[in-house]
């Protein structure tokens, strides 16, 4: 029977990844295309009108497209650690970590429910992470919903009842 659980969670998890890597790296694909491309043609056609015109898409370097996709390889004190071609979908690239890694979360909440809240807790509150700005939230949030759904407690029908 736990195979069958095992399993069904396995694809869950392929699933919501399939369902946020798509979106995001076609975003990406598009954005990027337009970013560098349009870039290149106006750098051939008028070059005064482009600001930095030694930085193109062809001298970029790898750690140059890891921050411009993923957020992440900044120069020290630059960024805020959002990628620069999804820049509104940080919590897209947030959540397919999560998801990546939400087997690990739940062990550790079956096995240390009480110090891994604690943790998340005070890495929300005192983190102050230089590679992402949100991920102290992000991290404490989602963590927050796999409690609540692990210990199957419905807060917005307690909420309701209350109000």
């Amino acid at each position: 029977m736990s195979c069958i659980k095992c399993r069904w969670r396995q694809f869950l998890i392929k699933k919501k990844a399939k369902s946020l890597v798509v979106p995001y790296f076609l975003w990406v694909l598009i954005y990027g295309f337009c970013y560098a491309g349009l870039k290149l043609i106006v750098l051939k056609i008028a070059p005064q009108f482009i600001q930095n015109p030694d930085s193109t898409a062809l001298s970029w370097s790898f750690l140059d497209w890891v921050h411009k996709v993923f957020g992440y390889g900044t120069p020290a004190g630059l960024g805020d650690g959002n990628p620069e071609f999804a820049m509104q979908f940080w919590f897209v690239r947030d959540l397919i970590i999560f998801t990546v890694l939400s087997p690990v979360f739940i062990n550790l909440i079956k096995r240390f429910p009480v110090a891994l809240f604690g943790c998340t807790a005070l890495f929300w509150i005192f983190g102050s992470c230089s590679v992402n700005a949100h991920l102290p939230d992000a991290l404490f949030y989602y963590i927050l919903g796999l409690y609540l759904g692990f210990y199957d407690i419905n807060f917005f029908e307690k909420v309701d009842k209350n109000g």
